[in-house]
């Protein structure tokens, strides 16, 4: 960008202001201020503490407009509202994890296919269910067992049932129309899916969903907000039909290495400590924060007194249970309790 414009590139990113695991979360705003010096941008970063998430969350939601909810929203629309005084126009990396399967979840996809190249007696049965059983790995053997399709979409994509069906009122949980909306619409007609290439297939299904329903929509929304606008280069359309045609096995080298060939395509440009990074997840402190800083404020919120409209849907006293587990390290349940907090915050903003 710097050579073609003839000027330096303005690049932008946000941190978390926390005391708790702070390289953790901060590992990719540190790269990015060095990545910054290496190729002489004009770098802007700031720093979110979880009194911004506080003081935005409401807005975040109602720039939304919709039930999305994923706990990286507040850092997205305060990212975008830093930018925005410096440029009109944004580019964003959205899309290259789907194209060059980055998602960790590919790769493991792949292993199960692997581990289902064993005869279904020998890995299904008995004997082996012990085995995983007694070294307290069932929910391992559950996944190892789920068939390519549906299931297995499902079982890296969807909220786990057994939380779901506690918080949700019997009348308003039906699990099933998930399975057989997306039965419908993706594998009983899947033309479009490669069943030699599970692992492709799950690609797909994610740049037809994920991408469009919740990372677009995020990253759009959030920026709109502020009238920032927000291009997405890597899902230019000859570059997509050309990645969708690779089998997703040149892409893969373990579960925190993916995109191979489109990093080794780049490394030319690219400086070492870029380079031979390991794949990370946009990782927030929002589950430490619900057990500290946003603790107070997250009951309130979960209490059925916030909005009296949510009892027809919502089981109070199970979220209790759910949030308590979670504050007490039993249970790791920031999905649940991110989404429980984007609806009741959604619905009384809308239920007018």
């Amino acid at each position: 960008m710097s050579e073609i414009s003839g000027h330096k590139a303005q690049t932008f990113s946000v941190g978390f202001a926390t005391d708790i695991q702070s390289e953790k979360y901060n590992a990719d705003f540190a790269i990015a201020k060095k990545t910054s010096a290496y190729f002489g941008s004009e770098h802007t970063s700031l720093m979110m503490s979880a009194r911004d998430v506080r003081d935005n969350f409401a807005k975040v939601v109602w720039q939304a407009d919709d039930l999305v909810s994923n706990h990286t929203q507040t850092a997205m629309y305060i990212l975008a509202q830093a930018t925005k005084p410096h440029v009109a126009v944004a580019l964003s990396g959205d899309g290259g994890d789907e194209l060059f399967a980055g998602y960790d979840r590919y790769y493991l996809n792949h292993l199960i296919d692997r581990w289902q190249y064993l005869p279904a007696w020998l890995r299904n049965n008995f004997i082996s269910q012990r085995f995983f059983n007694l070294a307290g790995k069932i929910d391992l053997f559950n996944k190892l067992n789920t068939l390519s399709g549906v299931d297995r979409l499902l079982l890296f994509m969807a909220q786990k049932e057994t939380t779901l069906g506690q918080v949700l009122n019997p009348d308003f949980n039906r699990p099933g129309v998930t399975r057989d909306f997306f039965n419908k619409k993706f594998f009983a007609n899947s033309g479009a899916l490669n069943p030699k290439d599970s692992t492709k297939a799950l690609q797909y299904l994610d740049m037809q969903t994920w991408l469009l329903d919740d990372a677009l929509n995020r990253t759009d929304r959030m920026s709109m907000a502020h009238g920032l606008e927000v291009r997405v280069p890597l899902l230019d359309k000859d570059l997509v039909e050309l990645a969708m045609r690779i089998p997703a096995k040149y892409n893969m080298d373990s579960r925190t290495s993916g995109k191979k060939l489109f990093k080794e395509a780049m490394q030319e440009y690219l400086p070492d400590f870029v380079y031979n990074e390991p794949k990370r997840g946009f990782f927030s402190p929002m589950a430490k924060w619900l057990r500290g800083d946003l603790k107070d404020w997250a009951q309130e919120i979960l209490s059925p007194d916030y909005n009296p409209a949510a009892q027809e849907y919502l089981d109070f006293k199970a979220i209790r249970t759910v949030f308590d587990s979670h504050l007490s390290g039993r249970q790791y349940a920031l999905n649940t309790i991110w989404s429980l907090l984007t609806f009741q915050v959604w619905l009384k903003q809308f239920n007018k």
